[in-house]
């Protein structure tokens, strides 16, 4: 019988062809731009309510309840394994990036089985009125306030003040931020330079290119120098846990190797996403962020003190078409690979239909099944692209080719980032989020990949 699948809930600058701005244009300048990108790689009222626990002197007089009130519901807080009384909270992230100093938990754990969100991401903008982001959630408490590269710590009161989920900046602040008119390309300050093509783009980290009126594509700290890191914490009462996939659900095989102690090769094909863009370390900056497999493999060692072996093959600009075409599973098979990670659907998005990505996927699949029968596939739905730049409805249709592939394949399954993705980006920007503005992620939402891998083979609810 077939098992029950999970839950359904690109390069360095130079080297990407996932831009989105074709995928509104007509197929004739699609064709065009992709040609052209290829070259670019409060007070609970309880029982003692009329006591004075805390000895205030106050005389506190108990409310009854209202007979038409639905009682609270109440939380299960065995969902949230990792929570912290908020009073008890200190800011436990790190300081500076050196190689390996990211294998610390906090990076990657998963968030969303605690309290405690670290390093969110925010792109404060000057309207004029205001200088104002939004958070995810409206912190209990604040940790810290810093900037991209996690070195300089801004003052509550003097650089920011907090309201609900909105973080200000005050006047004269020292917090970086950008002005709606920066967004257009107006006014940007030195030493940013307007380049009018991708392919001059000379210089990573400064130079820009408007891909339409409001909205730049750039790799360099335009965008991720001008984003501050949150780290607070939150009410879990605000969390929607459910668009996340449980620990269990997918790769079984892979996950009872993991159980026995067995080492483990985690292989990956894809696009510039999963060959590390914009990960920090991918363009060797602070702080040197790692790559998200790297992040899951430190922690499968965390967990199960087995060793991780991380093989990628994704390349940037590629569509599931190459993973065919450079014979991908030949690299797949001569990995050994235990386990497959694939993301593909950004470039495909350009120009081919689902049925062509589920059947270049099922190829790479049926190739390497015949010597790795033993292997398993997990399909990573992307977390979305620029939403005003990329259809919702072509992913969609990927989606549900994916899901086709999940229920022919005992050893298929997939991971949704995209439904949780399009949940954040109904309260945050994606300029809060990006790190080229278009379709890469920054640290922050490259952990939240690492995170929801690490969900499906780490149990945090057994921890002590």
């Amino acid at each position: 019988m077939k098992r029950e699948k999970m839950i359904d809930t690109s390069d360095k600058t130079t080297g990407s062809r996932a831009g989105g701005k074709m995928i509104k244009l007509t197929s004739l300048m699609l064709a065009a731009v992709l040609t052209a990108l290829t070259v670019f790689a409060g007070c609970n009222v309880g029982p003692d309510a009329g006591n004075d626990p805390k000895n205030t002197g106050t005389d506190v007089t108990a409310v009854p309840a209202d007979p038409t009130e639905e009682p609270a519901e109440e939380i299960d807080m065995k969902k949230f394994p990792l929570f912290i009384d908020p009073e008890q909270a200190v800011y436990d992230f790190g300081e500076k990036g050196k190689g390996k100093h990211w294998n610390n938990p906090p990076v990657y754990r998963p968030y969303w089985l605690g309290n405690i969100i670290y390093q969110e991401t925010v792109l404060c903008i000057d309207d004029g009125k205001e200088i104002s982001g939004l958070l995810q959630y409206a912190p209990v408490k604040i940790l810290s306030v810093r900037n991209d590269t996690y070195t300089t710590e801004y003052v509550e009161g003097t650089d920011y003040t907090v309201s609900g989920n909105k973080i200000i900046l005050s006047a004269g602040t020292n917090c970086p931020y950008l002005t709606t008119e920066n967004l257009k390309g107006k006014k940007i300050p030195k030493p940013y330079r307007a380049v009018n093509s991708l392919t001059a783009v000379a210089n990573i980290d400064t130079d820009y290119y408007m891909w339409t009126d409001n909205i730049f594509f750039t790799e360099g700290s335009l965008i991720h120098g001008h984003q501050i890191c949150v780290s607070y914490v939150y009410d879990i009462k605000d969390a929607d846990t459910s668009v996340f996939a449980d620990y269990g659900s997918a790769a079984p095989k892979f996950l009872a190797k993991l159980k026995a102690g067995e080492d483990v090769v985690i292989s990956i094909t894809g696009d510039s996403v999963t060959a590390g863009c914009s990960a920090s370390s991918y363009f060797t900056r602070q702080p040197l962020m790692p790559q998200f497999p790297t992040l899951l493999s430190y922690a499968l060692k965390e967990a199960y003190d087995v060793k991780a072996s991380v093989k990628n093959y994704a390349v940037g600009g590629t569509t599931s078409n190459e993973a065919v075409s450079t014979k991908v599973a030949d690299k797949l098979i001569k990995g050994k690979s235990d386990l497959v990670l694939i993301h593909f659907g950004i470039n495909d998005s350009g120009a081919l239909s689902a049925a062509q990505l589920k059947a270049n996927v099922k190829k790479v699949v049926d190739a390497t099944l015949e010597s790795l029968p033993e292997c398993e596939f997990l399909y990573i739905k992307c977390f979305p692209p620029n939403p005003e730049l990329y259809y919702d409805s072509k992913f969609k249709s990927y989606w549900k080719a994916v899901d086709e592939l999940c229920a022919e394949y005992d050893c298929f399954y997939s991971i949704d980032l995209y439904t949780p993705g399009m949940k954040m980006l109904e309260t945050k920007k994606y300029l809060d989020i990006t790190g080229n503005g278009i379709n890469h992620p920054n640290d922050f939402i490259v952990r939240f990949y690492a995170m929801n891998l690490i969900n499906l083979f780490v149990d945090y609810r057994t921890e002590s």
